[in-house]
């Protein structure tokens, strides 16, 4: 998809991933399979609304997320 498609869907997929189908059992296997985070800097390539990042983050990980989408990346800065 382009950077416009994204910036277009982005409300709706961040309405998505926030709701009962939301990011937990996959994200949750991923952080199983990463580990312990705590202290190092990572980054999420292709973060979306930031979900991973924030997880890592509340996990101790200086986490930067990185996105296509400049209105994927503001709903990410507002969610924190």
């Amino acid at each position: 998809m382009t950077t416009a498609a994204w910036d277009e869907i982005a409300d709706w997929y961040d309405s998505m991933r926030s709701g009962e189908w939301g990011p937990i059992q996959n994200e949750q296997s991923l952080l199983d399979l990463i580990g312990n985070v705590s202290g190092e800097s990572v980054c999420d390539l292709a973060c979306g609304q930031g979900v991973m990042a924030r997880l890592l983050t509340e996990r101790g990980a200086k986490a930067t997320g990185v996105d296509i989408s400049e209105k994927l990346l503001e709903i990410a800065r507002l969610y924190g």
